[in-house]
């Protein structure tokens, strides 16, 4: 990246599956006073298509603000049917817990941001949320959700 501040570990396999190991990439703040929040990416491509590179510039948007990124794969509705989306999704989580003073992580400040498809993340029971909906920064609360495409909770 071009931005000294950042620091990329790519291709940490966090789960294994019949289809292959999962990776993320993971976007952290070089020099943080103390451990840092994470939120965990989703790419958008309703389930069945894209991968963990279509991101928004990370380093600008998130680390340079204290927050660490950890842009994920997991299995495309093509590769298993629903719910092992959700289940990718919680091993990955699980990972960042596991590893968080590896990487100087906050196990207790992990939350989930992604675009558009993430939309129904909120409806599963204890899914921590940062932001969701077309926009990378995070949105105010929207009054009608979860009908509506963008909220903003703090992470549990």
């Amino acid at each position: 990246m071009q931005n000294n501040s950042v620091s990329v570990t790519r291709d940490l396999p966090f789960a294994d599956r019949a289809t292959g190991a999962l990776l993320l990439d993971l976007y952290t703040p070089i020099g943080a006073d103390g451990p840092t929040p994470v939120v965990v990416w989703l790419h958008g491509g309703a389930w069945f298509t894209g991968d963990r590179t279509l991101a928004p510039d990370f380093g600008r948007f998130f680390v340079e603000r204290g927050i660490a990124m950890a842009s994920i794969e997991y299995r495309l509705s093509g590769q298993a049917v629903f719910p092992a989306q959700l289940h990718d999704v919680r091993s990955a989580i699980r990972f960042l817990r596991g590893n968080a003073a590896t990487w100087n992580l906050r196990a207790d400040r992990i939350g989930v941001g992604a675009r558009r498809r993430a939309g129904i993340w909120p409806r599963w029971p204890g899914s921590p949320v940062i932001s969701t909906g077309s926009t990378v920064s995070p949105s105010p609360v929207t009054p009608g959700w979860p009908r509506s495409p963008n909220r903003t909770v703090p992470p549990t």
